[in-house]
């Protein structure tokens, strides 16, 4: 019985109809890409009023976020290694 239903769901599958794709004509990608050019600058002018404080504040909840979702790992000892060396220089050539 389970390999008559198996063969009848395999035969369902390659009887499927594929699904019907949604083509856009050009003029409504390029309405479509206008509305996000819009959007883009809209956004961009956001950015360019924000004040320090705010864009200090989205800096710092972005970091936060990454905190908490565990994504920011330290760097390995070996790559610290020799930047700390040339700042050890840097900072003993200046009084």
């Amino acid at each position: 019985m389970a390999k008559k239903k198996a063969r009848r769901v395999a035969r369902d599958a390659h009887q499927a109809k594929p699904a019907p794709t949604l083509k856009m004509t050009r003029a409504e990608v390029e309405r479509w890409r206008e509305g996000w050019q819009r959007v883009n600058e809209f956004h961009l002018q956001e950015i360019r009023e924000m004040t320090i404080e705010q864009r200090w504040e989205r800096l710092n909840m972005l970091f936060e976020f990454a905190l908490a979702m565990n994504w920011v790992k330290p760097a390995p000892e070996k790559e610290l290694a020799p930047v700390r060396r040339r700042w050890a220089r840097l900072k003993a050539g200046y009084p």
